[in-house]
This record gives structure tokens, sequence and C-alpha cells, in this order.
């Protein structure tokens, strides 16, 4: 869910300068000359989603503007609305992007209907571009909006592709389909490499279970979990820092607070923004504590008898009378949160540190004091912006919600509830957090 900021709107004008004829080259495969000593190979996989094409022309844009370098290879393999591929040309059917000595190439490669979300072309683009653009190290970037883990992210289907459902990441309003975690999951695996780096430049794509389902299959993550602005990553500083190291840390080292000092300029005092680099040798250690966290959290809250003063403390705690921020009624920190629209995933070491503190559980505590340096470790480059004052960091999100939200059902999905879907998730395998979701109570709901 990328917002558009104001000021930000680009001329689809700006697309002229990457038209190419849909025919493709006659190259004997060529498409771009390239050797194998690249440092890397960029990767960008999505769509313009019904309201962001004129961002993703702007970091198309920012992307050639950089220019060619043979250290840095760049693809994208992309879709324009619905309206604009009414007018073909530049913006019809599924475009395949290169950048090449001469600018950024544009082919037509398939037709509107070409499924982004099916595992088997997901693995048939990883595989391709590494062909065409050998590199070091492989950067796979899925580019569009974002809705965390939702209800929207169903599992892969035997009579593959399905009709049922939406999903949660690039939305695609020609196709009225989207990627979920269980389908890009499915498309690492068949494309049977691991990438040394996933970017999600979407929203609120920064929480525990998604990362812990492609764990096996990237070094490194890199995401938010606030939201993004609709003007996404910043290409151009993307190019330079991978131009400049060849250690992919290193890189991120600059990359990300240059970006989110990028996005402070154009974003209000009080939006709250992050993009945090995780490194999956490291979460099995964070997931680890949060089971140990689960199991003594579910078995104190056992322990609370029914309208109990100790239960509705509990939930008193539990919840939030403001959006957005914590008031003294509660003490989650959700990622993004207001009148109009409650997501349902919370800042994990925030809320489980002040909720074991709220109840004074030395356990709970020593469990968090521990999960604070596995996060350490697993979290080596954050940057933030417009974060509230009382919370020394941003961690990763997971699912928080009340009970009739996790078990409302939505017939319109293959997996009709939370209840159901959520168990299927490797996370809730290694920790068991639906246990708490089915039987949470708040003080008080967003939507009311």
């Amino acid at each position: 869910m990328k917002r558009i900021s104001d000021g930000i709107l680009y001329s689809l004008s700006l697309a002229l300068l990457v038209l190419v004829s849909c025919d493709r080259h006659e190259n004997n495969g060529d498409i771009c000359p390239t050797g194998p000593d690249a440092d890397y190979t960029v990767m960008m996989y999505g769509c313009g989603g019904g309201d962001l094409d004129e961002n993703m022309i702007y970091n198309l844009e920012q992307t050639e503007s950089y220019g060619y370098t043979p250290r840095v290879h760049f693809s994208a393999k992309l879709k324009f609305s619905r309206e604009l591929q009414e007018e073909a040309g530049a913006y019809g059917g599924t475009r395949l992007f290169t950048l090449t000595e001469n600018g950024l190439e544009n082919e037509c490669v398939a037709d509107r209907e070409f499924r982004l979300d099916d595992p088997r072309n997901i693995a048939d683009y990883i595989l391709d571009t590494r062909r065409r653009l050998p590199a070091k190290h492989y950067v796979l970037i899925l580019w569009n909006h974002g809705d965390g883990f939702s209800i929207g992210d169903q599992p892969v289907e035997k009579n593959y592709p399905s009709e049922a459902g939406t999903r949660g990441v690039a939305f695609d309003d020609n196709t009225n389909e989207n990627i979920s975690i269980f389908e890009l999951e499915e498309g690492l695996r068949r494309a049977g490499v691991k990438m040394d780096l996933i970017y999600w430049d979407a929203c609120l794509m920064n929480m525990l279970e998604n990362l812990y389902q492609i764990k096996e299959r990237a070094a490194y993550t890199l995401g938010s979990a606030h939201l993004v602005p609709g003007i996404g990553g910043n290409y151009a500083q993307l190019m330079h820092a991978l131009d400049n190291h060849p250690v992919l840390l290193e890189a991120m080292r600059e990359y990300v607070p240059a970006t989110v000092a990028h996005w402070g300029n154009v974003l209000g005092e009080d939006d709250g923004r992050d993009l945090t680099l995780c490194n999956m040798e490291y979460i099995d250690g964070v997931v680890q504590d949060a089971k140990e966290y689960v199991d003594e959290f579910l078995r104190l809250r056992g322990g609370m008898e029914a309208d109990s003063e100790e239960e509705m403390y509990f939930q008193k705690i539990n919840g939030t009378l403001q959006p957005h921020y914590h008031s003294d009624e509660g003490v989650l920190y959700f990622f993004h949160n207001d009148e109009d629209e409650f997501v349902p995933s919370a800042d994990m070491y925030s809320a489980f540190t002040r909720i074991g503190n709220r109840l004074m559980s030395g356990r709970l505590s020593a469990i968090t004091t521990r999960m604070r340096i596995a996060l350490g470790r697993m979290i080596p480059v954050s940057a933030c912006h417009g974060i509230p004052d009382y919370m020394d960091r941003v961690s990763v999100g997971i699912s928080w919600m009340e009970r009739d939200d996790f078990m409302s059902a939505d017939q319109s999905h293959a997996v009709p509830s939370l209840d159901k879907l959520y168990p299927l998730l490797n996370f809730d395998r290694a920790t068991g957090w639906s246990r708490f979701l089915r039987d949470n109570v708040m003080r008080k709901s967003f939507t009311e």
C-alpha cells in the first residue's frame, strides 16, 4: 500500500525515454553484453498496480539516469496498469527492461495476462536473468503495493493458477491477482538458487512471518515494517552503493540511511518510516526467543481468571485508544494505523518488552533481553524516520489483532480465515503464535 506523496506526480511521458519496439531483438539471446566479472545483477519484478505507474517510471528513470556500469547489471520485468495497457506502445503487455550502454532497453515479452504471481514465472525470470546477466551477487526487488501478512496471502494451489482470492504483494490490476508469501517461496524454491538480497520495495513487508517463510532462499532481506512512500526506493542511490561496494553489507550501510533521509525530504514530521536489512543467518535465534516468550506469555495469560482485575489490566495494556502511537491505555506500536485503516502488524520487540515490563514478569524481561541481542545480530543496518521518542529501535512486525478479526471468515478466498491460514506459516509452526491470536481480546478495537 504505497502512498503517492504530494508533489511527487511525474508525467507518464517519461516512459518515452525508454520506448522501444515490442519486437524482440535478434541478438542470439545476448540482450545485454556482459561478462562474468559483474559484482551485482539487480532484478526488479512487479507492476503499476492501478495507481503507481508514475512512481514505477520514476524509479526506472532514476536507474537509467545513473547510467550503465559493468559492475552492476539491471533488469526489470514489469507490467503497467490496466489503463495504460490500453495505450499499448511502451506500456502494452509485459515489459522487460535491461540497462545497457545505450540506455534502458524496453521490450514486450508477454501479453498483459502474464501471471506475475505464478511461481513458475518467478523462477523463470530469475533463471533467465542469471543466464543473460551473470554476476557474483543477485538482488531481487519485489516492487509495488504490499500488505504485510494478511488473508490475501493464499497458499499455492495444486491446480495453479487458480482464481481464488488475492495476494500479499505486487497487486496486478490486469489479472486481479497478486503474489503471496507462499507463492514467492515456491517460486524461489523452483529457481533453485539462493538470492543474496530480496528487497521488498513495498509497504509493511518486514514482518517476521514473511522473513521466516523465505529464510532458506535469501542471505539478506531488505524491507519496511512501516508504509513505503509512493516514490519507492532511491534507485540512483542503490546503483551507486552497489557500484562502489562489492561487499553487499557495505553497500547497504550506504544505501539504507541515505534512502530514509531521501524520504524524509518529502514526508511529514510524524510520518513513521523505516528501512531495515535482515541477515537470515541469525533469524533462527530470534524465532527461538520468540517461541520461549510465547510459551511463557501464554502460561501467564492462561492463569488469569475471567473478568478478574488482572485480566482487565492485561486487556488494557494489550489495546490502545490512540491511532499509530501508544497512549497510556496501551503499549503496542502498530506500523500503520489511522482513523480509516488498521493494519494488524505491531513492532515485536517493543510489544514484547513493554508487556513483559507492565506485567512485572522477570522471565519475560529476560527473554526479551536475549531477543534484543539476537535482533542486533539479525539487523545489521536499519534507519528510521518519524518514530516516537519512547522507541529505541524498530525491529520487525508480528501479527497482532483481536480474536474476532483473526477468526472471521472471507469466503472469497480458498482458505477463508486467518485462523486457518496462519498455521500454514513456518513461523507459527515454530512458535505457536496463533494460540494467542485465537484468544486475544483487546480493550478497544481500532474499528470501533
